[in-house]
């Protein structure tokens, strides 16, 4: 199985100290066992902290970014090779046929938007891939809670979340890591 990842996170500042010192973690054990990945290209906020720890590990790290989010950042980030696409269309798709397997980390709105699509592309059969939420600081507790309220009242199966996994741990999300692609 190739050990090739997508992550989903957030382009603000972080000012959380446990979520910096989980994502440090989760980056050292990604490195320490070859494990590519690719994430959206920015260089600020969490996504720029990942890709950044990533990069000073020498790590394997790409970055698919889109021309116009380029020309709303103008920041490139140089440590990372980075392509880039015409839309977003491209950029995930590029993402989702390059990973094994997805981590969401905390962010905003575009974010729960990838995270949805993985999501949705699981329930219609699309792909069979593990969605792995990393919920540090219990940040998507409420996500989870409409989920279950979703699932209540009818509107999904439960096989529309069998391959949800949600961590609050970094060690027991690393060991589910080291399980899927190293057993």
């Amino acid at each position: 199985m190739k050990k090739k990842i997508a992550v989903f996170c957030g382009s603000s500042l972080v000012q959380s100290i446990k979520i910096k010192k989980d994502v440090k973690t989760l980056c050292e054990f990604l490195v320490k066992n070859k494990i590519s990945i690719i994430y959206g290209g920015g260089e600020e906020g969490l996504m720029g902290y990942f890709a950044n720890l990533v990069s000073s590990l020498n790590g394997n790290i790409k970055g698919v970014i889109t021309n116009q989010l380029l020309k709303m950042i103008k920041i490139e980030n140089k440590k990372i090779k980075l392509d880039v696409v015409d839309n977003m269309h491209e950029r995930k798709k590029i993402m989702y046929d390059f990973s094994s397997l997805f981590i969401i980390l905390p962010g905003g709105i575009g974010t729960l938007e990838e995270f949805l699509e993985v999501l949705t592309w699981n329930q219609l059969k699309i792909h069979d891939k593990p969605v792995l939420v990393f919920n540090i600081n219990n940040y998507f507790d409420h996500l989870i809670k409409m989920f279950e309220y979703i699932h209540k009242e009818g509107f999904a199966k439960n096989s529309s979340f069998q391959n949800l996994k949600v961590f609050s741990d970094v060690n027991d999300l690393n060991k589910y890591l080291f399980q899927f692609f190293l057993k």
